[in-house]
């Protein structure tokens, strides 16, 4: 596997920055602060995610607010090119994987290419920095030694600190001689039971009686709870059902509609369709005809051949004509009746700020009651809401500032860490007193060695008199005056301290905010139930839904108001769909006279007058087109038959469609309409069916009146219910306190219990103490294999690589007697604390070279090197060079350096390098 391209959006001091690698070894080359180890951070956060917060990390956030991220191009032998993207706000800083093939994942695909490299074997093995030589110096030859074998046979030092922890974990469990862990203490604990135990065996019944009844009541609190279910669901379904009535009226209505229509077979009613066609070609004709006769006989008046032709039906239109004005006026006066109704219920919603939805459900004492119970509520709840809110404002700028002061802390505690590592300590910042009292300790350290190697102990004395003195010179240098330093320039475990006190209130913070944010939840979910409650009221009385609760109290009376004046309005509104369905009828009636009399005017009573200024017309003219009438006599036999012919047509479909209804040419045409919506009808009751079956029994008839009643029924039985439960459970209580003071004195049953409960603790606890040892078995079984395994190949590599790094002055790492040992060209042997630092480090890069060169193929991961020869020399730096050249022939080397010789020689030997 090798890495392609960086791709930096925001990381550190780098803003939409790129830089493009290659293969095998390249030099990132750039002096202190020119972010080196900002691209080594931005590679393993690519690769294994963003830090977390508590992990003592610099924080690589770009300050100018750019987006946190980036991307980073990959090839992998199995998986061909793929592209891993992340950002820290983008998806919780998850990784989004994008492959050749256009396929994309996630965190679990990027875990799967990676496999079986983890960041803590990247870390440990495949990434050189410099503190990780620095902590060499640190550690003991044991230590040491025991580092460098992890190190090369598991590539880290897991395994041990499994170990270590697992003893740890036994330890807590039990010790022969411990009184502190927790299996000693359940023994003692049991030890003192059994002793109570055959001091307790009399006092019985009483007990028992107790227990009879306890066991009882828990019965009937299990059967009230039951019956509490059975009456909630009951009325989730009731509140479903008055919330969706209307639309069970809507279907209920299609249904009825859909039963009274006659449904027609399709055949038909293409037939009746181009029965209607036909008459309406009749029609046509006869009208064509009606005005060729006129051109044809000229000296006879249209209009008065068409009075003769409709003399009966003129006739009766005068005298419908006297009805007609009195339904005329009837009408005028109720239209104004429903005007003023409608503008006093008008009036009364704007005044009260009401809605005109008032239905005509009665606003009883009950409802009355139930508003003013959740008004009570609703008031209490929006204040409990507000004082949440503010108590939550309050911790999230407590929250704020804390983060502020973590941010700093941090960024200060990363730049001590840097100016400890970077530059070398200066003998100016001590005083003479801690330089004197510092040279004494020495000399008495170096004379208790002696004292040791040689061994000689006339030696102990001066070493005792050097260390005293120079301890005591140490401490008689005084403080600096000034008070407290400051944050900078604070002892590195001082500001630690302050840092994890600043953390553990920042995680209190969190949690209270965390407290208050379920509190706000259930308020809010309250707050929705009363808006649902709501919600049904204003449908049914026209309430503000934006109201609270208490403004709609002061509203009742007029709700009732409004009721009485809908219900007159409705009741004049009745009277005046009925007058205007007469003077529709009469309307109709002279449909007749349309295709000849101009009868498109606003009112009926105008139609009539027309009509009867025509009729007046036409007897004045009568004398003399009577004349006329008689020689057209004959083209009038042809209109009469052709009439005769429609009609015949006319009742033939009437005949066809078998519906008393249907008389006349505009009932066939409503009965088309009728048959086409009786298809839309049907579909349309059909979906709401399948939305309503769910809270109504279709076969059944559901009235909203009985639904509410119904519900309030509900609402009644779960508060009986409930008064019982808590009733119930008082009792409960108290014959669980009584038992519970019984068994105070011990009674046998709960003593035998608990000591079963111990028995049970005991070997919970016994066999997580069986478990934990064999697993420390297994993990010495399993270090023991992997040394007895991989140790000779590892130490046949190691030794080659250090061979090479210290340029043969050692030529072979040995394990004698269980110690690691180094031979030298004299074939000398030589111990770990004998060699130079810069030794040390050698052979700590050979142990981790080697587990490379004999994994490499298993883990696939390009090496990383940060100015890993820190205490090398000249030559030693040389000959690591040429390794690293060799190493880059395997597989890629990224080297990250501000050492001016690794530039150089990258440059002579015409490798990639990358100034920064």
């Amino acid at each position: 596997m090798k890495i392609l391209s960086l791709h930096i959006q925001g990381f550190g001091q780098f803003e939409n920055q790129s830089f493009y690698l290659t293969d095998g070894s390249q030099l990132i080359y750039g002096g202190n602060e020119s972010g080196k180890s900002t691209i080594y951070q931005f590679i393993r956060t690519m690769l294994f995610g963003f830090p977390k917060k508590r992990e003592q990390v610099r924080d690589f956030e770009p300050i100018s607010g750019a987006a946190y991220g980036g991307r980073i191009e990959i090839e992998h032998p199995v998986y061909n090119q793929f592209t891993i993207e992340r950002f820290k706000n983008k998806n919780k800083g998850q990784a989004s994987v994008t492959l050749s093939d256009g396929q994309t994942g996630q965190e679990a695909l990027l875990e799967k290419i990676l496999n079986p490299l983890t960041k803590e074997l990247f870390d440990q093995v495949f990434s050189f920095q410099q503190e990780q030589l620095t902590d060499l110096a640190q550690l003991d030859e044991v230590r040491l030694q025991h580092l460098l074998l992890s190190v090369g046979l598991t590539g880290s030092g897991e395994l041990t600190k499994i170990s270590d922890d697992l003893l740890k974990d036994r330890q807590q469990i039990y010790k022969p001689t411990g009184r502190l862990p927790r299996l000693n203490q359940e023994l003692k604990a049991f030890r003192e039971l059994e002793a109570k135990i055959t001091d307790v065996e009399k006092q019985e019944s009483t007990y028992q009686t107790k227990l009879s009844l306890l066991g009882e009541l828990e019965e009937k609190v299990l059967h009230l709870e039951n019956q509490h279910d059975q009456v909630m669901t009951a009325s989730r379904r009731l509140a479903e059902q008055q919330k969706r009535f209307a639309m069970y009226v809507e279907y209920t209505t299609l249904k009825t509609e859909a039963e009274a229509t006659k449904p027609t077979d399709q055949l038909t009613v293409m037939k009746v369709q181009d029965g209607l066609q036909e008459y309406r070609f009749l029609e046509k004709k006869e009208k064509d005809m009606m005005a060729q006769q006129a051109e044809q006989t000229s000296n006879v008046s249209p209009a008065f051949v068409f009075y003769l032709d409709n003399q009966e039906l003129f006739e009766k239109a005068l005298v419908d004509q006297m009805t007609v004005e009195t339904l005329t006026e009837r009408r005028q006066l109720v239209a104004e009746q429903v005007l003023a109704d409608n503008r006093k219920i008008d009036a009364l919603c704007s005044t009260y700020g009401m809605q005109r939805g008032v239905t005509d459900e009665p606003l009883n004492q009950q409802i009355i009651k139930e508003i003013e119970e959740v008004s009570e509520r609703e008031e209490l709840i929006t204040r409990e809401k507000i004082i949440l809110g503010n108590e939550s404002s309050r911790l999230g700028i407590r929250q704020k500032e804390l983060n502020q002061q973590l941010n700093a802390i941090e960024k200060t505690m990363v730049e001590q860490e840097g100016e400890s590592q970077a530059a070398p300590k200066h003998v100016s910042g001590m005083t003479l007193a801690q330089i004197v009292g510092a040279g004494l300790v020495a000399v008495g350290v170096i004379c208790l060695l002696l004292t040791v190697l040689l061994p000689k102990l006339i030696l102990i004395v001066p070493a005792i008199i050097f260390t005293g003195a120079g301890v005591i010179s140490w401490m008689q240098t005084k403080p600096q005056k000034g008070g407290q330093p400051p944050i900078q320039d604070m002892n590195p475990m001082m500001s630690r301290d302050h840092y994890r006190l600043q953390l553990a209130e920042a995680d209190e913070l969190e949690y209270e905010l965390n407290k208050i944010s379920e509190k706000l939840d259930t308020v809010s979910n309250q707050l929705t139930v009363i808006e649902d409650q709501k919600a049904i009221w204003h449908k049914l009385y026209g309430f503000t839904s934006t109201d609270t609760l208490a403004s709609w109290l002061t509203k009742i009376p007029v709700v009732v108001q409004l009721q009485e004046l809908q219900e007159k309005a409705e009741s004049s509104q009745l009277q005046l769909d009925q007058i205007d369905n007469e003077l529709t009828m009469y309307s109709e009636q002279l449909n007749f006279a349309r295709q000849w009399l101009n009868l498109e005017v606003n009112t009926i009573r105008e139609q009539y007058l027309i009509v009867r200024d025509f009729v007046t017309d036409q007897q004045k003219a009568a004398q003399t087109e009577r004349v006329n009438y008689a020689q057209t006599e004959s083209y009038q036999q042809s209109l009469i038959n052709l009439r005769y012919e429609r009609q015949a047509l006319l009742e033939q479909l009437i005949h066809v469609i078998e519906d008393s209804a249907v008389t006349n040419v505009d009932g066939i045409v409503t009965w088309i309409a009728r048959q086409t919506d009786w298809q839309n009808n049907q579909q349309q009751a059909e979906e709401l069916a399948l939305r309503l079956e769910e809270y109504f029994d279709l076969s059944k008839s559901y009235e909203l009146a009985a639904i509410s009643d119904s519900l309030i029924k509900a609402s009644t039985e779960k508060e009986q219910l409930e008064q019982q439960m808590v009733k119930t459970r008082d009792d409960l209580q108290a014959v669980r306190y009584e038992i519970t003071a019984m068994e105070k004195n011990g009674t046998l049953d709960y003593l035998y219990q608990e000591r079963e409960n111990y028995l049970t603790v005991i070997k919970q606890l016994s066999d997580e103490w069986l478990s934990i040892r064999l697993a420390e078995e297994t993990i010495q079984e399993l270090f023991q294999f992997l040394s007895d395994q991989q140790l000779p190949s590892l130490l046949k590599a190691a030794s080659n690589y250090f061979n090479l790094l210290t340029q043969e002055k050692y030529n072979q790492i040995i394990v004698n007697e269980g110690q690691l040992v180094v031979k030298d060209r004299q074939r000398r042997v030589l111990h770990i604390e004998q060699l130079s630092t810069g030794t040390k480090d050698q052979m700590y890069i050979a142990f981790r070279l080697a587990f490379i060169q004999m994994h490499q193929r298993d883990y696939g991961s390009p090496l990383i090197i940060d100015d890993g020869w820190l205490h090398f020399d000249k030559e030693r730096k040389e000959t690591l060079f040429k390794l690293i050249q060799v190493l880059g022939k395997e597989s890629q080397v990224i080297c990250l350096s501000s050492d001016i010789s690794m530039k150089q020689f990258f440059d002579e030997t015409k490798q990639t390098v990358i100034t920064l």
